[in-house]
Protein backbone atom coordinates (compact mmCIF):
# COMPACT_ATOMS: atom_id res chain seq x y z
CA UNK A 1 0.00 0.00 0.00
CA UNK A 2 2.79 2.36 0.82
CA UNK A 3 4.74 1.20 -2.56
CA UNK A 4 1.20 2.51 -4.25
CA UNK A 5 1.21 5.49 -2.33
CA UNK A 6 5.20 6.98 -3.07
CA UNK A 7 4.27 6.12 -6.94
CA UNK A 8 1.28 8.21 -6.76
CA UNK A 9 3.34 10.98 -5.01
CA UNK A 10 6.37 11.04 -7.22
CA UNK A 11 3.77 11.14 -10.07
CA UNK A 12 1.75 14.24 -9.18
CA UNK A 13 5.53 15.79 -8.46
CA UNK A 14 6.69 15.07 -11.68
CA UNK A 15 3.67 15.27 -14.18
CA UNK A 16 3.35 18.69 -14.14
CA UNK A 17 2.11 19.39 -17.70
CA UNK A 18 1.04 23.46 -18.27
CA UNK A 19 -1.52 24.88 -20.23
CA UNK A 20 0.10 26.44 -23.16
CA UNK A 21 -1.57 29.71 -25.04
CA UNK A 22 -0.36 32.60 -28.01
CA UNK A 23 -0.21 35.18 -27.18
CA UNK A 24 1.84 36.14 -30.34
CA UNK A 25 1.39 39.82 -31.72
CA UNK A 26 3.23 41.58 -34.40
CA UNK A 27 2.43 45.10 -34.25
CA UNK A 28 4.03 47.22 -37.99
CA UNK A 29 6.82 48.58 -36.77
CA UNK A 30 9.32 50.68 -38.97
CA UNK A 31 12.98 51.44 -38.48
CA UNK A 32 12.86 55.51 -38.00
CA UNK A 33 10.75 57.79 -37.03
CA UNK A 34 9.61 59.99 -39.89
CA UNK A 35 11.13 62.81 -38.04
CA UNK A 36 13.65 61.41 -36.16
CA UNK A 37 16.74 64.60 -35.15
CA UNK A 38 20.17 62.90 -35.89
CA UNK A 39 22.76 62.47 -33.15
CA UNK A 40 23.53 60.05 -29.97
CA UNK A 41 20.61 58.51 -27.70
CA UNK A 42 19.76 60.86 -25.35
CA UNK A 43 19.49 60.45 -21.43
CA UNK A 44 16.03 60.63 -20.36
CA UNK A 45 16.60 60.57 -16.81
CA UNK A 46 15.77 63.28 -14.97
CA UNK A 47 14.46 64.95 -18.26
CA UNK A 48 12.45 67.92 -16.37
CA UNK A 49 16.64 69.34 -15.57
CA UNK A 50 17.17 69.81 -19.18
CA UNK A 51 15.45 73.37 -18.36
CA UNK A 52 17.92 74.14 -15.79
CA UNK A 53 15.15 75.67 -13.73
CA UNK A 54 15.26 74.69 -10.09
CA UNK A 55 11.80 75.92 -9.67
CA UNK A 56 10.31 73.28 -12.16
CA UNK A 57 12.66 70.75 -11.05
CA UNK A 58 11.69 71.03 -7.10
CA UNK A 59 7.84 70.89 -8.32
CA UNK A 60 8.04 67.98 -10.33
CA UNK A 61 9.96 66.22 -7.56
CA UNK A 62 7.35 67.26 -5.01
CA UNK A 63 4.31 66.42 -7.58
CA UNK A 64 5.63 63.18 -8.21
CA UNK A 65 5.98 62.37 -4.19
CA UNK A 66 3.37 64.08 -2.25
CA UNK A 67 0.25 64.21 -5.09
CA UNK A 68 -2.27 61.90 -3.07
CA UNK A 69 -3.35 60.06 -6.47
CA UNK A 70 0.13 58.73 -6.92
CA UNK A 71 0.58 57.37 -3.29
CA UNK A 72 -2.69 55.82 -3.20
CA UNK A 73 -1.87 54.06 -6.73
CA UNK A 74 1.55 53.10 -5.15
CA UNK A 75 -0.77 51.39 -2.15
CA UNK A 76 -2.90 49.85 -4.76
CA UNK A 77 0.52 48.41 -6.23
CA UNK A 78 1.51 47.25 -2.87
CA UNK A 79 -1.81 45.40 -2.31
CA UNK A 80 -1.60 43.81 -5.73
CA UNK A 81 1.92 42.62 -5.19
CA UNK A 82 0.49 41.08 -1.63
CA UNK A 83 -2.03 39.28 -3.15
CA UNK A 84 0.40 37.93 -6.23
CA UNK A 85 2.52 36.71 -3.12
CA UNK A 86 -1.36 34.79 -1.32
CA UNK A 87 -1.26 33.28 -4.77
CA UNK A 88 2.34 31.91 -5.37
CA UNK A 89 1.97 30.57 -1.70
CA UNK A 90 -1.49 28.74 -2.64
CA UNK A 91 0.65 26.52 -4.65
CA UNK A 92 2.60 24.92 -1.85
CA UNK A 93 1.60 22.32 0.66
CA UNK A 94 -0.13 24.03 3.54
CA UNK A 95 0.08 22.58 7.34
CA UNK A 96 -0.44 23.41 10.84
CA UNK A 97 -0.89 21.95 14.72
CA UNK A 98 -3.74 21.09 16.37
CA UNK A 99 -4.53 21.02 20.54
CA UNK A 100 -6.84 19.96 22.52
CA UNK A 101 -7.22 20.27 26.26
CA UNK A 102 -10.40 19.15 28.39
CA UNK A 103 -11.50 18.28 32.44
CA UNK A 104 -14.51 18.03 33.90
CA UNK A 105 -15.01 17.14 37.68
CA UNK A 106 -19.34 16.06 37.89
CA UNK A 107 -20.69 15.19 40.83
CA UNK A 108 -23.92 13.65 40.57
CA UNK A 109 -26.81 12.22 42.99
CA UNK A 110 -26.57 8.27 43.09
CA UNK A 111 -30.60 7.60 41.92
CA UNK A 112 -30.29 3.71 43.01
CA UNK A 113 -28.92 5.15 46.89
CA UNK A 114 -33.02 4.51 48.48
CA UNK A 115 -32.43 1.04 47.13
CA UNK A 116 -32.16 -1.32 49.95
CA UNK A 117 -30.26 -3.82 48.39
CA UNK A 118 -28.40 -1.39 46.22
CA UNK A 119 -27.53 1.15 48.03
CA UNK A 120 -24.53 -0.25 50.34
CA UNK A 121 -22.78 -1.18 47.47
CA UNK A 122 -22.90 2.22 46.19
CA UNK A 123 -21.88 6.08 47.22
CA UNK A 124 -24.53 8.06 48.02
CA UNK A 125 -23.21 10.85 45.15
CA UNK A 126 -21.36 9.67 42.05
CA UNK A 127 -18.55 11.39 40.91
CA UNK A 128 -16.55 12.08 37.50
CA UNK A 129 -12.94 13.46 37.42
CA UNK A 130 -11.55 13.19 33.97
CA UNK A 131 -9.82 14.97 31.31
CA UNK A 132 -8.48 15.10 27.79
CA UNK A 133 -5.03 16.14 26.15
CA UNK A 134 -4.53 15.94 22.86
CA UNK A 135 -1.77 17.20 19.85
CA UNK A 136 -2.40 16.95 16.01
CA UNK A 137 -0.62 17.84 12.97
CA UNK A 138 -2.56 18.32 9.72
CA UNK A 139 -1.57 19.07 6.14
CA UNK A 140 -2.68 19.25 2.65
CA UNK A 141 -1.75 19.75 -0.70
CA UNK A 142 -3.24 20.16 -4.14
CA UNK A 143 -0.70 19.45 -6.52
CA UNK A 144 -0.60 21.65 -9.79
CA UNK A 145 -0.20 18.65 -12.10
CA UNK A 146 -1.84 20.52 -15.53
CA UNK A 147 -0.70 24.00 -14.41
CA UNK A 148 -4.39 25.80 -13.08
CA UNK A 149 -2.72 26.96 -9.81
CA UNK A 150 0.39 28.58 -11.17
CA UNK A 151 -2.13 30.38 -14.24
CA UNK A 152 -4.28 31.70 -11.25
CA UNK A 153 -0.91 32.88 -9.60
CA UNK A 154 0.38 34.47 -12.99
CA UNK A 155 -2.76 36.06 -13.17
CA UNK A 156 -2.29 37.97 -10.45
CA UNK A 157 1.10 39.03 -10.87
CA UNK A 158 0.70 40.47 -14.30
CA UNK A 159 -2.02 42.03 -12.76
CA UNK A 160 0.10 43.05 -9.98
CA UNK A 161 2.49 44.62 -12.96
CA UNK A 162 0.16 46.13 -14.63
CA UNK A 163 -0.94 47.90 -11.96
CA UNK A 164 3.03 49.37 -11.16
CA UNK A 165 2.94 49.83 -14.70
CA UNK A 166 -0.25 52.20 -14.87
CA UNK A 167 1.45 53.94 -11.91
CA UNK A 168 4.56 54.61 -13.62
CA UNK A 169 2.17 56.18 -16.24
CA UNK A 170 0.22 58.31 -13.32
CA UNK A 171 3.76 59.35 -12.59
CA UNK A 172 4.93 60.88 -15.77
CA UNK A 173 1.51 62.39 -17.25
CA UNK A 174 1.49 64.54 -13.63
CA UNK A 175 4.98 65.39 -14.15
CA UNK A 176 3.70 66.24 -17.68
CA UNK A 177 1.08 68.19 -16.41
CA UNK A 178 3.02 70.68 -13.63
CA UNK A 179 5.42 71.36 -16.65
CA UNK A 180 2.88 72.33 -18.38
CA UNK A 181 1.12 74.48 -16.68
CA UNK A 182 4.70 75.93 -15.16
CA UNK A 183 5.26 76.76 -18.79
CA UNK A 184 2.01 78.09 -19.24
CA UNK A 185 2.27 80.54 -15.68
CA UNK A 186 5.57 81.72 -17.06
CA UNK A 187 4.17 82.57 -20.55
CA UNK A 188 1.66 84.42 -19.09
CA UNK A 189 3.85 86.72 -16.67
CA UNK A 190 5.60 87.59 -19.32
CA UNK A 191 2.62 88.57 -21.80
CA UNK A 192 1.54 90.71 -18.33
CA UNK A 193 4.59 92.53 -18.84
CA UNK A 194 3.96 93.01 -22.80
CA UNK A 195 0.75 94.31 -21.75
CA UNK A 196 1.95 96.80 -19.37
CA UNK A 197 3.97 98.44 -21.82
CA UNK A 198 1.52 97.83 -24.63
CA UNK A 199 -0.77 100.30 -22.08
CA UNK A 200 1.62 103.11 -21.70
CA UNK A 201 2.57 103.69 -25.41
CA UNK A 202 -1.38 103.37 -26.25
CA UNK A 203 -1.45 106.09 -23.50
CA UNK A 204 0.92 107.82 -24.73
CA UNK A 205 -0.74 107.55 -28.36
CA UNK A 206 -3.75 108.75 -26.48
CA UNK A 207 -2.81 111.88 -25.40
CA UNK A 208 -0.85 112.50 -28.52
CA UNK A 209 -4.12 112.24 -30.14
CA UNK A 210 -6.32 114.39 -28.01
CA UNK A 211 -3.47 117.21 -28.46
CA UNK A 212 -3.68 117.03 -32.09
CA UNK A 213 -7.71 117.17 -31.73
CA UNK A 214 -7.48 120.16 -29.69
CA UNK A 215 -4.93 121.56 -32.24
CA UNK A 216 -7.68 121.07 -35.34
CA UNK A 217 -5.49 118.52 -36.70
CA UNK A 218 -7.12 114.91 -35.61
CA UNK A 219 -10.46 113.51 -35.50
CA UNK A 220 -12.62 112.57 -32.30
CA UNK A 221 -12.37 108.76 -33.61
CA UNK A 222 -8.49 108.99 -33.57
CA UNK A 223 -8.90 109.10 -29.74
CA UNK A 224 -11.63 106.46 -29.46
CA UNK A 225 -9.50 104.26 -31.31
CA UNK A 226 -6.85 104.35 -28.62
CA UNK A 227 -9.16 104.27 -25.96
CA UNK A 228 -11.09 101.40 -27.45
CA UNK A 229 -7.11 99.73 -27.93
CA UNK A 230 -6.11 100.65 -24.32
CA UNK A 231 -9.83 99.05 -22.65
CA UNK A 232 -8.93 95.75 -24.65
CA UNK A 233 -5.70 95.59 -23.48
CA UNK A 234 -7.08 96.14 -19.45
CA UNK A 235 -9.77 93.27 -20.43
CA UNK A 236 -6.78 91.37 -22.14
CA UNK A 237 -4.82 91.14 -18.35
CA UNK A 238 -7.46 91.01 -16.25
CA UNK A 239 -7.79 87.37 -18.32
CA UNK A 240 -4.55 86.29 -18.46
CA UNK A 241 -4.63 87.36 -14.33
CA UNK A 242 -7.50 84.92 -13.68
CA UNK A 243 -6.02 82.35 -15.82
CA UNK A 244 -2.94 82.45 -14.17
CA UNK A 245 -4.44 81.86 -10.65
CA UNK A 246 -6.09 79.54 -11.99
CA UNK A 247 -3.28 77.57 -12.83
CA UNK A 248 -1.59 77.78 -10.01
CA UNK A 249 -4.62 76.33 -8.43
CA UNK A 250 -4.39 73.95 -10.21
CA UNK A 251 -0.58 73.43 -10.11
CA UNK A 252 -1.34 73.13 -5.88
CA UNK A 253 -3.38 70.40 -6.56
CA UNK A 254 -0.94 68.41 -8.47
CA UNK A 255 1.99 68.63 -6.10
CA UNK A 256 -0.43 67.78 -3.24
CA UNK A 257 -0.57 71.47 -1.45
CA UNK A 258 -3.75 73.46 -0.27
CA UNK A 259 -4.88 75.95 -3.38
CA UNK A 260 -5.94 78.46 -1.54
CA UNK A 261 -2.45 79.20 0.12
CA UNK A 262 -0.24 78.12 -2.63
CA UNK A 263 1.31 80.81 -4.35
CA UNK A 264 4.12 80.56 -7.19
CA UNK A 265 5.66 83.50 -6.95
CA UNK A 266 6.88 85.26 -10.56
CA UNK A 267 10.24 84.44 -11.37
CA UNK A 268 12.29 86.70 -14.03
CA UNK A 269 14.98 83.71 -14.35
CA UNK A 270 12.16 80.92 -15.27
CA UNK A 271 13.17 78.80 -18.03
CA UNK A 272 16.45 80.23 -18.91
CA UNK A 273 16.40 77.94 -22.08
CA UNK A 274 14.50 76.08 -24.25
CA UNK A 275 16.31 72.07 -24.40
CA UNK A 276 17.23 70.39 -27.54
CA UNK A 277 14.67 67.77 -28.13
CA UNK A 278 15.88 64.12 -27.61
CA UNK A 279 17.65 62.09 -29.89
CA UNK A 280 18.72 58.94 -31.13
CA UNK A 281 15.56 56.40 -30.61
CA UNK A 282 14.16 54.26 -33.18
CA UNK A 283 10.92 52.57 -32.63
CA UNK A 284 11.68 49.78 -31.15
CA UNK A 285 12.58 51.38 -27.73
CA UNK A 286 8.88 52.88 -27.32
CA UNK A 287 7.54 49.15 -26.38
CA UNK A 288 10.18 48.85 -23.51
CA UNK A 289 10.01 52.23 -22.48
CA UNK A 290 6.22 53.81 -22.12
CA UNK A 291 4.63 52.47 -19.39
CA UNK A 292 0.84 52.30 -20.98
CA UNK A 293 2.60 49.72 -23.29
CA UNK A 294 3.90 48.19 -20.80
CA UNK A 295 1.02 47.57 -18.87
CA UNK A 296 -1.07 46.99 -21.59
CA UNK A 297 1.56 43.62 -22.64
CA UNK A 298 1.01 42.72 -18.54
CA UNK A 299 -2.53 42.79 -19.08
CA UNK A 300 -2.13 40.62 -22.16
CA UNK A 301 0.02 38.34 -20.28
CA UNK A 302 -2.53 38.36 -17.38
CA UNK A 303 -5.27 37.58 -19.79
CA UNK A 304 -3.41 34.29 -21.31
CA UNK A 305 -2.63 33.23 -17.68
CA UNK A 306 -7.12 32.83 -17.53
CA UNK A 307 -7.26 30.85 -20.33
CA UNK A 308 -4.72 28.63 -19.23
CA UNK A 309 -6.28 28.65 -15.71
CA UNK A 310 -10.09 28.18 -17.49
CA UNK A 311 -8.42 25.72 -20.02
CA UNK A 312 -7.23 23.58 -16.89
CA UNK A 313 -10.76 23.24 -15.66
CA UNK A 314 -11.25 20.58 -18.14
CA UNK A 315 -8.40 18.41 -16.77
CA UNK A 316 -8.72 16.28 -13.27
CA UNK A 317 -7.72 17.76 -9.70
CA UNK A 318 -5.67 16.32 -7.19
CA UNK A 319 -5.58 16.50 -3.22
CA UNK A 320 -3.41 15.21 -0.58
CA UNK A 321 -4.40 15.37 3.37
CA UNK A 322 -2.68 14.04 6.09
CA UNK A 323 -3.90 13.69 9.69
CA UNK A 324 -1.72 12.38 12.39
CA UNK A 325 -3.09 12.97 16.56
CA UNK A 326 -1.77 11.37 19.84
CA UNK A 327 -3.11 12.09 23.10
CA UNK A 328 -4.38 10.63 26.87
CA UNK A 329 -7.70 10.48 28.29
CA UNK A 330 -7.40 11.12 31.85
CA UNK A 331 -5.63 12.78 34.05
CA UNK A 332 -4.05 10.21 36.72
CA UNK A 333 -1.12 7.40 35.80
CA UNK A 334 -3.49 5.21 34.56
CA UNK A 335 -4.77 7.12 31.80
CA UNK A 336 -5.37 6.00 28.31
CA UNK A 337 -3.78 7.17 25.72
CA UNK A 338 -4.50 6.76 21.95
CA UNK A 339 -2.88 7.83 18.42
CA UNK A 340 -3.70 7.53 14.70
CA UNK A 341 -2.83 8.62 11.53
CA UNK A 342 -4.71 9.55 8.18
CA UNK A 343 -3.88 9.82 4.50
CA UNK A 344 -5.98 10.44 1.89
CA UNK A 345 -5.36 11.08 -1.49
CA UNK A 346 -8.46 12.08 -4.02
CA UNK A 347 -9.22 13.20 -7.48
CA UNK A 348 -12.21 15.18 -9.42
CA UNK A 349 -12.90 14.80 -12.85
CA UNK A 350 -15.89 17.16 -14.74
CA UNK A 351 -17.89 15.17 -16.00
CA UNK A 352 -21.21 17.25 -16.83
CA UNK A 353 -21.11 21.00 -16.36
CA UNK A 354 -23.75 21.97 -18.37
CA UNK A 355 -20.84 23.94 -20.91
CA UNK A 356 -19.88 26.64 -17.75
CA UNK A 357 -16.39 25.73 -18.73
CA UNK A 358 -16.56 25.64 -22.17
CA UNK A 359 -18.28 29.25 -22.21
CA UNK A 360 -15.41 30.30 -19.46
CA UNK A 361 -12.99 29.33 -21.90
CA UNK A 362 -14.75 31.51 -24.83
CA UNK A 363 -15.17 34.54 -22.83
CA UNK A 364 -11.28 34.33 -21.46
CA UNK A 365 -10.06 34.05 -25.10
CA UNK A 366 -12.30 37.21 -26.11
CA UNK A 367 -10.99 38.96 -23.20
CA UNK A 368 -7.19 37.80 -24.32
CA UNK A 369 -8.32 38.98 -27.78
CA UNK A 370 -8.92 42.45 -26.75
CA UNK A 371 -6.29 42.78 -25.07
CA UNK A 372 -3.82 42.05 -27.55
CA UNK A 373 -6.04 44.84 -29.61
CA UNK A 374 -5.18 47.34 -27.38
CA UNK A 375 -2.09 46.73 -27.27
CA UNK A 376 -1.11 46.92 -31.05
CA UNK A 377 -3.24 50.29 -30.78
CA UNK A 378 -1.22 51.41 -28.27
CA UNK A 379 1.74 50.88 -29.90
CA UNK A 380 0.25 52.19 -32.97
CA UNK A 381 -1.10 55.73 -30.87
CA UNK A 382 2.65 56.08 -29.24
CA UNK A 383 4.79 55.77 -32.84
CA UNK A 384 2.15 58.57 -33.48
CA UNK A 385 2.50 60.48 -30.59
CA UNK A 386 6.38 60.65 -30.87
CA UNK A 387 6.71 61.23 -34.73
CA UNK A 388 4.11 64.26 -34.08
CA UNK A 389 5.89 65.38 -31.29
CA UNK A 390 9.05 65.43 -33.25
CA UNK A 391 7.42 67.25 -36.22
CA UNK A 392 5.97 69.92 -34.06
CA UNK A 393 8.96 70.74 -32.02
CA UNK A 394 10.32 70.65 -35.92
CA UNK A 395 8.07 73.49 -37.00
CA UNK A 396 8.45 75.57 -34.08
CA UNK A 397 11.54 75.76 -34.06
CA UNK A 398 11.84 76.96 -37.52
CA UNK A 399 9.17 79.32 -36.62
CA UNK A 400 11.44 80.45 -33.75
CA UNK A 401 13.78 81.10 -36.33
CA UNK A 402 11.62 83.02 -38.56
CA UNK A 403 10.17 85.49 -35.86
CA UNK A 404 13.59 86.17 -34.18
CA UNK A 405 14.38 88.02 -37.79
CA UNK A 406 11.30 89.25 -37.89
CA UNK A 407 12.00 90.92 -34.38
CA UNK A 408 15.13 92.26 -35.89
CA UNK A 409 12.98 93.84 -38.40
CA UNK A 410 10.97 95.05 -36.62
CA UNK A 411 13.52 96.83 -33.70
CA UNK A 412 15.06 98.69 -37.16
CA UNK A 413 11.84 99.85 -38.53
CA UNK A 414 11.31 101.48 -35.33
CA UNK A 415 14.66 102.99 -35.58
CA UNK A 416 13.98 104.28 -38.61
CA UNK A 417 10.93 105.66 -37.78
CA UNK A 418 12.94 107.45 -34.57
CA UNK A 419 15.28 109.32 -36.96
CA UNK A 420 12.45 110.07 -39.15
CA UNK A 421 10.50 112.31 -36.46
CA UNK A 422 13.85 113.79 -35.18
CA UNK A 423 14.36 115.11 -38.13
CA UNK A 424 10.92 116.20 -39.35
CA UNK A 425 9.85 113.30 -41.77
CA UNK A 426 7.61 111.02 -39.69
CA UNK A 427 4.52 112.27 -36.82
CA UNK A 428 4.94 110.98 -33.71
CA UNK A 429 1.90 108.04 -33.68
CA UNK A 430 3.87 106.69 -36.34
CA UNK A 431 6.96 105.99 -33.92
CA UNK A 432 4.74 104.75 -31.25
CA UNK A 433 2.55 102.43 -33.70
CA UNK A 434 6.40 101.10 -34.76
CA UNK A 435 7.15 100.17 -31.40
CA UNK A 436 3.49 98.42 -30.63
CA UNK A 437 4.60 96.22 -33.90
CA UNK A 438 7.87 95.58 -32.22
CA UNK A 439 5.93 94.07 -28.77
CA UNK A 440 3.78 92.37 -31.26
CA UNK A 441 6.73 90.33 -32.46
CA UNK A 442 7.65 89.85 -28.86
CA UNK A 443 4.34 88.78 -28.24
CA UNK A 444 4.59 85.83 -30.75
CA UNK A 445 7.98 85.16 -29.87
CA UNK A 446 7.02 84.45 -25.91
CA UNK A 447 4.02 82.22 -27.55
CA UNK A 448 6.59 80.55 -29.73
CA UNK A 449 8.52 79.28 -27.02
CA UNK A 450 5.89 78.43 -24.83
CA UNK A 451 4.79 76.38 -27.85
CA UNK A 452 8.34 74.91 -27.83
CA UNK A 453 8.48 74.43 -24.18
CA UNK A 454 5.39 72.62 -24.21
CA UNK A 455 6.17 69.93 -27.71
CA UNK A 456 9.37 69.37 -25.49
CA UNK A 457 7.98 68.01 -23.02
CA UNK A 458 4.63 65.93 -25.01
CA UNK A 459 8.12 64.74 -26.80
CA UNK A 460 10.02 63.25 -23.50
CA UNK A 461 6.83 61.75 -22.47
CA UNK A 462 5.68 60.29 -25.86
CA UNK A 463 9.08 58.83 -25.22
CA UNK A 464 8.52 57.28 -22.44
CA UNK A 465 10.74 59.46 -20.25
CA UNK A 466 9.59 59.03 -16.44
CA UNK A 467 10.55 61.56 -13.59
CA UNK A 468 13.07 58.98 -12.20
Amino acid sequence: MMKKISLLLAFMLTACATQTVNTEMSPTISDTFRYLPQGEKSDLRHWYQAWQDPVLSDLIRTGVEENFTVQAALLRVQAANEYAQTAQADLLPKAGVSGNFGYQNVSIDNPLKDNPFLSPLMPEKMKIDDGLIALGFSASWEPDIFGKKTADADSVAFQALSAQEQTAFLQQAIAAKIAVLYCQIVANDKTLHLIDKNINIIKELQRYAQGRFQAGLAQKADILETQMAREKLVAQKTLLITQRAEQEQQLAVLIGKNPQSFRLPENPNALPKTPPAPTGFVPSDILLMRPDISAKAATVQQAAASVASAKADLLPRFTVQFLGETGKIGLSTDGVGFSGTLFNAGVQVPIFTAGRIKHNISAKEAELNAAMADYQQQVLNALQEVDTAYHTRILLDKRSQQLGTAHTTAKQHHNAQKRLFANGYALYNEVLRAKLDEIAVEQEQINTNRDRHLSTIALYRALGAKPE
